[in-house]
């Protein structure tokens, strides 16, 4: 019985534990690393309370998705009309292509750390991203999917080469500290924006109805949301920034590019850090390119009602395919422009996905709460309470960004 539900278990798994490792993408690994060079271990308190926020979030995604068998765009046009629909993938649109452009430059940036030129390498991985996903089905793309997310987990071990201080570690995770300054309040914002990025919501929901997951196994899905949060999601975010605490913050360097902080690890921890760090970013990027083209094409096509999904051959499906192309097709050549400047574009990226969360999250909490689209699955007092804490403290924080960036105080 025990060996049953286990295999049931892993037969399911997918969904979450993409979503999770995704959300380390570039932008993710930009700003942990930013968080660990420039301020040390500070931010993994910080970390630990967005991921709990994170995991809360993706649960009701996963919810919704099982026992409604729709995606969360499909809900929210049939729950709130088409007005709030085309402002959310309004939201989800602009987020996603400036995140789609800055793993683009994950890409080239980490590519070239090892000497080969982003001009044939990115255009060779765009090829066979697009081959993969038109060519293939649901199951293929998964799987190819699940052995490319494993490798984002070689961070895990540049972070123990880099020998940190175990018990600052711990000390810092539970002590909250805070700084009220424009560049401080910006990277939390970041977080937010990469933690808990737009994407995400309709990626898990998504998956789950392609699947074609049941309500008889909700639990177990549920079960993989909570424990890829945590082992995976958290775990990559922790070991980044204890990496980069240990040895640039520790030296006081300071990184200005995505390359530099795989670069900067090599005299200070070692050559196989250095390698696994740039490893890491680049399988991230490159998983990153797969889910995010994917979730604004099912987006799109739940918004206007267009056949959508891996499983449906391009003929059957049309424009989720374009979609899926047309933005690959504008991230590749965009990085392609000699001297793009990379890392400003991934931080940028992470903040207009950082001020588009809260929005979403407030459809979500309405909708999970909706007891005739959710019947005994709706949401309980807890989640709401924690829920609604979470998304109030997100909307001040940026809002208090925001007040700092227009009367310019630091």
């Amino acid at each position: 019985m025990i060996w049953k539900k286990f295999l049931l278990f892993f037969s399911l798994i997918g969904p979450g534990i993409l979503t999770a490792i995704g959300d380390n993408d570039v932008g993710g690994i930009a700003s942990n690393s930013m968080a660990g060079a420039h301020y040390g271990y500070s931010f993994l308190w910080i970390l630990l309370i967005i991921t709990v926020t994170l995991t809360i979030v993706l649960d009701m995604c996963a919810r919704m998705g099982v026992v409604t068998g729709k995606g969360l765009m499909d809900l929210i046009r049939e729950n709130f009309g088409i007005g709030w629909t085309t402002f959310s993938i309004f939201c989800l649109t602009i987020a996603n292509i400036a995140t789609i452009i800055s793993n683009f430059g994950g890409l080239a940036g980490g590519i070239e750390i090892f000497g080969i030129s982003r001009y044939i390498f990115v255009p060779i991985i765009t090829l066979a991203i697009w081959y993969l996903v038109t060519k293939g089905t649901y199951k293929i793309v998964e799987r190819g999917l699940l052995v490319i997310s494993m490798v984002v987990l070689s961070y895990i071990g540049s972070a123990f080469l880099a020998k940190p201080d175990w018990n600052l570690v711990i000390k810092q995770t539970l002590t909250p500290s805070i700084q009220f300054n424009q560049d401080y309040l910006m990277l939390i914002v970041a977080f937010v924006g990469t933690t808990i990025a737009p994407w995400m919501l309709f990626f898990i929901q998504s998956m789950i109805v392609d699947k074609g997951i049941t309500k008889k196994h909700i639990n177990f899905v549920r079960w993989e949301v909570w424990l890829s949060s945590f082992l995976s999601d958290y775990a990559i975010s922790f070991f980044i920034i204890v990496a980069c605490a240990a040895t640039l913050y520790k030296h006081s360097i300071k990184i200005a590019d995505i390359s530099d902080a795989a670069i900067a690890l090599k005299p200070l921890a070692g050559d196989f850090a250095f390698i696994l760090f740039a490893v890491g970013l680049l399988a991230a990027a490159i998983l990153a390119i797969f889910l995010l083209p994917l979730t604004t094409s099912y987006a799109i096509c739940e918004t206007f009602g267009f056949e959508n999904g891996l499983n449906k051959k391009p003929e059957d499906a049309p424009v989720f395919y374009r979609v899926f192309t047309g933005l690959l097709l504008i991230g590749c050549p965009f990085v392609l422009i000699p001297n793009l400047p990379i890392f400003p574009l991934i931080i940028t990226a992470q903040v207009i996905a950082g001020i588009s969360t809260p929005i979403l999250l407030i459809f979500i909490l309405l909708l999970s709460n909706n007891k005739k689209l959710m019947g005994k699955h709706k949401n309980s007092f807890i989640f709401n309470f924690l829920a609604w804490i979470s998304v109030a403290a997100i909307i001040l924080t940026i809002a208090f960004y925001m007040f700092l960036t227009l009367t310019g105080k630091a």
